[in-house]
């Protein structure tokens, strides 16, 4: 809610620090949105080696959106040490389990080498 403004004025900070409870307690869907957060540096000090650790931990629970967006930061090695072979194997785990954007990557990744 304070992520979005659901009834509450939007705290980026707020936000952070439930997600950060709750992905404490092995929530998938917090550890994502935490790791975004550290991405983008919303609410907490930007950390791309902390954004793909709790990508990382979603991703080992299943949540889809955790597998794709680490596949990005090693394509471009954000946070990472560049690694396409990494990528590909994030995109394809993401892409057998039906997100878009991770079958889309899958293709590009393989066509341009």
């Amino acid at each position: 809610m304070y992520e979005n403004g659901d009834g509450v004025e939007v705290d980026s900070v707020e936000a952070a620090s439930l997600f950060h409870k709750a992905a404490g307690r092995g929530h998938s869907k917090a550890q994502f949105n935490l790791g975004v957060k550290y991405e983008r540096g919303d609410g907490v000090k930007q950390d791309l080696a902390e954004a793909v650790r709790l990508y990382r931990m979603a991703s080992a629970q299943g949540q889809v959106s955790a597998m794709f967006n680490p596949g990005a930061m090693y394509a471009s090695g954000l946070g990472v040490q560049q690694d396409f072979v990494e990528a590909i194997a994030l995109y394809r785990q993401a892409a057998k389990l039906g997100l878009p954007c991770a079958m889309f990557n899958t293709g590009v990744t393989y066509h341009y080498g």
